[in-house]
């Protein structure tokens, strides 16, 4: 979220009043996110169909928006080498499971 007098408009989500939705840059943010519960319910609700106030749908959009910045920063973070890194993980993971096929059969044989 861009600091305070920045070009990108912020939005605020208070507890103690839902209606406090702004663009001013400069206002009292008490509770910048809204609760986990909170938002799960009005994801609930916009899943049902139910109809959601412009104020609800703006939290609902900021909160999509902040993920999908989430998501692109950490793209962009990733190590130069992540393909190697991962393929060598993917190895890992394969002789892990040859292991563990060869120990449920030993287990087998045994029982």
């Amino acid at each position: 979220m861009p600091e305070a007098g920045g070009a990108h408009r912020r939005r605020a989500f208070t507890t103690y009043d839902p209606d406090a939705l702004t663009d001013d840059p400069d206002a009292a943010v008490i509770d910048a996110d809204p609760a986990p519960a909170d938002l799960d319910a009005l994801r609930a609700r916009y899943a049902d169909g139910d109809a959601l106030t412009d104020r609800e749908l703006a939290v609902l959009e900021a909160d999509h928006a902040d993920a999908v910045i989430a998501d692109r920063d950490a793209v962009h973070m990733l190590p130069a080498d992540w393909p190697r890194q991962r393929a060598a993980l993917a190895e890992a993971g394969r002789r892990l499971m040859r292991g563990a096929r060869h120990v449920r059969a030993a287990a087998e044989h045994a029982a």
